[in-house]
């Protein structure tokens, strides 16, 4: 049973988390207060994108940094990651990708808030990654052409997946709310007892 007490050390831990500043680095080949274009291949665009957060000292992305979009990605959604980095202080790197999906008028509105919007932070830190077969018949990747950035190709995955492992390890003692991951392609074999366990914990 949760009461309002309860509630509201959750809301308030929730909101210490949201507003931590993160100060990440971002990658010398894009340019801040820009919307940063990237076009690469479709089965490099997760390593891609997760490589602009290999930072040692930072963690992973949070979910509010990163935007995938599909056929059902609406306008709002868009625009509420992009606000977000127009009005960003926490140093985050917002990512908006498979951007060549959107349609054309949420491409439409979404050139238009860079054209006609105030933006709060002049040094946002806001990237849109297109593939590379779909942004030939995409308005959105050529409406900002002008900003598409050379990223290097990231063939090297070593540092990539040791950075990975180590934000997701846990350790007896951790926290436990760190995330920790539990599969099995078999039934019956205790995932939904641990599952069960954690949020009694919590």
């Amino acid at each position: 049973f949760l009461n309002f007490e309860h509630i509201g050390e959750a809301l308030e831990s929730l909101h210490n988390e949201t507003t931590k500043k993160v100060n990440r680095t971002f990658p010398g080949y894009f340019k801040a207060g820009r919307p940063n274009l990237v076009i690469c291949p479709e089965e490099d665009i997760h390593k891609t994108v997760l490589n602009f957060y290999l930072d040692k000292s930072e963690p992973l992305p949070k979910m509010d940094e990163v935007l995938i979009c599909n056929k059902d990605t609406t306008q709002e959604q868009v625009e509420l990651i992009c606000r977000r980095a127009f009005s960003d202080h926490l140093g985050k790197i917002y990512c908006v990708l498979y951007a060549d999906i959107l349609d054309f008028s949420t491409s439409i509105h979404i050139e238009q808030l860079f054209l006609n919007m105030e933006i709060e932070n002049r040094d946002y830190q806001l990237v849109f990654l297109c593939r590379k077969d779909g942004s030939q018949h995409s308005y959105l990747a050529t409406a900002l052409e002008k900003d598409r950035a050379q990223v290097p190709q990231f063939k090297q995955t070593d540092n990539l997946k040791k950075h990975i492992e180590k934000q997701l390890a846990r350790e007896d003692n951790a926290d436990p709310m760190q995330m920790r991951m539990i599969t099995s392609s078999r039934s019956g074999m205790g995932k939904s007892l641990c599952a069960q366990r954690t949020a009694e914990r919590c």
